[in-house]
């Protein structure tokens, strides 16, 4: 297992998240799982053109880390 940081690229909205780091086998993975809960920016994590999604160190098991949502 890794650890991911996955990143928009370009600057969210009220009521969106920003990044997530989860736990997971691949970086396919990591966006599958960033995808199962989202605000108004929608599934948008596995779209390598809108999220960076990269490799942090190797962990654990396969879960959500850090989300971080921006309330309007």
């Amino acid at each position: 297992m890794a650890i991911y940081l996955l990143s928009r690229i370009e600057a969210p909205d009220y009521d969106e998240y920003d990044a997530k780091v989860v736990i997971a086998r691949t970086d396919k993975h990591a966006r599958k799982l960033a995808n199962q809960l989202v605000g108004d920016e929608g599934y948008i994590w596995e779209d390598p053109a809108q999220v960076e999604c990269e490799l942090i160190d190797h962990y654990g098991e396969p879960c959500v880390i850090l989300e971080s949502f921006n309330a309007g």
